[in-house]
């Protein structure tokens, strides 16, 4: 039996499922998981997530620490636990990030496991500092990891294109997953009512299309762009919740009113709880996520398996696998007006049989991609094999 151990920031309603699969397909081969919290929660966390540890299944700790806030980020450094780590180093050492946090980065310099795992969610789309000194450091960093997961394309293509092929030889894809059993099955009317109710849609006509947009008001989610992109007339017909919290509030609230968009546009006035959630999409008649920059967003996930449309950003990190223009919904780029106009305008020609169809082909995209045991089980294999892959044989 060997330890394979994770170091991870926080617990989460999703990630406390991906740990659960991850456990299960360890077990079945004859290991153990733990997995290391840096901390409770971060400050632009729901507090619900605190909760999330309840349906764990998988040995875990949440050590002390401090979580310092630079630039609107919470970077975790918990130096009792860069000690056990160096102390007791496991057979197998998954980093949630390498370097998203001081504890990750001293973890990969100074510790010493059998085989060290990188968990990267890399965009092709969101480079980052990728040359000169920093592209350096994070090569330097990577090299030291003999496999390196990614959620899909977009992140393949990031290695290939700014890290080399040698990476790319020891990288496999692992989709970011949600308890799809959540999210597929219909629920009752008691349920659906109380998410209208949480999104104010109790007032809106029945041939109102309600699009559900889950994002922290911040600067790389796009909601400012956004609401100068339409108008009252590309949104007749729709209502727009946006589900987050964050400092940009203020401002766009004051954007929905200088542009007269109240009447469709809302602000979720808190955060829904994430058991509500699987209601709030099947309430919804599409997802919108306009983003500038989202390296691999859940809500896209979510969506599928709820069996929505999607009104998709060209520039998340899902987009590749989640989204067929036309099929299942429509693509933009977020900072070119006429192609938001564009697709707004698509979607709301659109029959109700053909928005179902699109929604149909929503849930089967979900269930091929994103099926949470199939997922598992692949990266699972790729993780124990001794890495010596070539690039045309990462996992798929």
């Amino acid at each position: 039996m060997a330890r394979f151990e994770v170091l991870h920031n926080i617990p989460a309603p999703y990630r406390v499922h991906l740990f659960n699969c991850l456990a299960d397909a360890l077990a079945a081969r004859g290991h153990v998981l733990h997995v290391h919290f840096f901390g409770s929660n971060n400050p632009d966390r729901p507090e619900s997530w605190k909760r999330s540890l309840g349906d764990a299944r998988f040995s875990h700790q949440i050590w002390d620490g401090y979580g310092i806030r630079i630039r609107g980020n919470t970077l975790w450094l918990n130096p009792r636990l860069i000690l056990h780590v160096m102390r007791n180093p496991p057979a197998f050492l998954l980093h949630g990030g390498i370097w998203d946090s001081f504890t990750s980065l001293f973890a990969v310099l100074l510790t010493r496991p059998k085989r060290r795992i990188a968990w990267i969610e890399f965009n092709v789309d969101i480079p980052g500092r990728s040359q000169g000194i920093a592209g350096a450091c994070k090569r330097f960093l990577l090299r030291r990891c003999d496999t390196l997961l990614v959620p899909g394309q977009k992140g393949l293509m990031f290695l290939e294109r700014f890290m080399g092929s040698e990476l790319l030889r020891k990288t496999i894809v692992m989709p970011n997953i949600v308890d799809e059993t959540r999210f597929r099955d219909r629920l009752p009317a008691s349920e659906l009512e109380k998410a209208r109710e949480a999104l104010d849609l109790a007032r809106d006509p029945n041939d109102t299309l309600v699009l559900i947009w889950p994002a922290r008001l911040i600067g790389h989610k796009g909601v400012l762009e956004f609401l100068r992109h339409v108008d009252k007339r590309v949104l007749e017909g729709y209502a727009i919740r946006i589900i987050g919290e964050g400092p940009l509030r203020g401002e766009i609230l004051a954007e929905i009113e200088r542009r007269e968009l109240t009447n469709h546009v809302k602000l979720v006035g808190k955060y829904i709880d994430y058991t509500l959630m699987p209601a709030v999409y099947q309430v919804g008649d599409a997802l919108l996520l306009p983003s500038l920059h989202d390296p691999n967003p859940l809500s896209t996930v979510e969506a599928l398996h709820s069996g929505m449309p999607l009104l998709l950003s060209d520039r998340v990190g899902n987009y590749k696998e989640a989204l067929e223009a036309g099929v299942n919904g429509f693509g933009f780029d977020p900072a070119d007006g006429a192609a938001v106009r564009e697709a707004l305008l698509k979607f709301r020609a659109l029959s109700a049989e053909e928005r179902a169809h699109q929604g149909a082909r929503s849930a089967e995209i979900g269930a091929a991609a994103w099926g949470s045991r199939a997922c598992i089980e692949r990266a699972v294999e790729g993780m124990l094999a001794d890495g010596r892959r070539s690039a045309g044989e990462h996992t798929h």
